[in-house]
């Protein structure tokens, strides 16, 4: 599978910061493009957005949380949305079998993204994050 799109289609950045745009309204800055992926940043959370092409493609969605002492705390989304209890890992997939599963997989991220966002901005977010181990999988 590769990323190329048809003639009249979004590009694969434009689907991605039509998704995440919500991020904006919620102090963050970006999409930065990384070496990985794209990155949205505001003081004390990252989100970074990974698209991985090969064999078994996906999108992933990295949480990573810094609090006021210095600690980073990092998670899979799809492991914070179940933990908080906003619905089932199915909600937020990461798999793709074709271009067209690329777009709809970043919207669903981004849609469980802004359902979980006050969770992981609250009091209870390192509670979120301990139960969320990040050795599921890496970019």
């Amino acid at each position: 599978m590769s990323r190329r799109i048809r003639a009249g289609q979004p590009t694969y950045d434009e689907v991605l910061a039509a998704a995440f745009d919500f991020l904006h309204a919620e102090g963050f800055v970006g999409p930065e493009a990384t070496q990985l992926g794209h990155i949205y940043r505001r003081p004390g959370l990252h989100i970074q957005i990974w698209l991985h092409l090969g064999r078994e493609s996906e999108v992933s969605t990295l949480v990573e949380r810094f609090t006021g002492d210095g600690t980073r705390e990092a998670a899979w989304l799809e492991c914070l949305y179940v933990a908080a209890g906003c619905g089932p890992a199915q909600d937020v997939p990461g798999s793709v079998q074709s271009g067209r599963a690329i777009f709809k997989r970043l919207r669903q991220q981004a849609a469980g993204l802004e359902r979980l966002l006050p969770a992981i901005a609250g009091p209870e977010a390192s509670a979120l994050f301990a139960r969320c181990p990040t050795t599921r999988h890496s970019p």
